[in-house]
């Protein structure tokens, strides 16, 4: 009795020349659902999808395609293209919740980006030696946190926020905390749709507005607003 071992199945897959088109096929079905739009109606649990049909769309989904056949036959392992089935979690049929719709836009890069890391170290590779793993490994979970909170994140804020984002401006733009002229400048509308109406009680002696806001956390995100805008400070909290 014969007892073929994992690798050695995994070799002889590999070297057949029906493995690397299947490979090829689910990249290329990965790639055109990473570029389409998935989001929820509002109605229900109702979700809406829309398939791009552009050149564009058809050429980067064959270049996925092309890239996988091309690591396989070339000796990559073609286990790290199981990552992608996460790109397919938002077309699965039935109710599913809002989280399901986290591996969709700008995420999906991360899922294409581990799938090549992952092939480049299947070809046996030497890695860089990691002198300080810990430091390393935190730097990575606090990036994938960063990028997946600022997905899922509102993209308006809420309750006093815009107040103290206003602020923020008026410490950015005129290098003070009266407010007035920011609001009637509508500067707000970079983060806030619709009108924001000062928040304050009365006018100061000389007769500007100032917010009932305290200056002080908005001074400590305006390094963050000045980079990136809302999506910044969202991050930098």
């Amino acid at each position: 009795m014969h007892v073929i071992l994992p690798s050695h199945f995994d070799r002889t897959v590999r070297g057949s020349r029906v493995f690397p088109l299947l490979a090829a096929s689910i990249a290329a079905v990965a790639a055109w659902l990473s570029q389409s739009l998935v989001f929820f109606t509002g109605t229900g649990d109702g979700r809406m999808a829309l398939l791009p049909l552009s050149a564009t769309a058809v050429a980067l989904a064959l270049g996925a395609g092309a890239a996988a056949w091309w690591a396989v036959r070339r000796g990559a392992s073609a286990l790290p293209l199981a990552l992608l089935a996460l790109l397919a979690v938002p077309w699965l049929p039935g109710t599913l919740p809002s989280i399901a719709l986290l591996w969709t836009g700008r995420m999906a890069w991360l899922i294409w980006l581990a799938v090549a890391l992952c092939l480049w170290a299947s070809k046996e590779h030497r890695l860089p030696r990691v002198t300080r793993p810990h430091m390393t490994a935190g730097a990575l979970a606090f990036t994938v946190g960063a990028v997946a909170f600022w997905q899922v994140a509102p993209s308006v804020p809420g309750g006093d926020e815009p107040h103290y984002l206003v602020i923020t401006q008026s410490l950015l733009m005129d290098g003070d905390i009266r407010i007035e002229n920011n609001h009637r400048q509508g500067d707000y509308r970079a983060y806030v749709s619709g009108n924001l109406n000062p928040d304050f009680r009365v006018r100061g002696r000389n007769g500007e507005i100032y917010s009932i806001h305290a200056p002080g956390v908005s001074a400590l995100v305006a390094p963050a607003f000045a980079i990136a805008g809302y999506g910044g400070v969202v991050v930098f909290l």
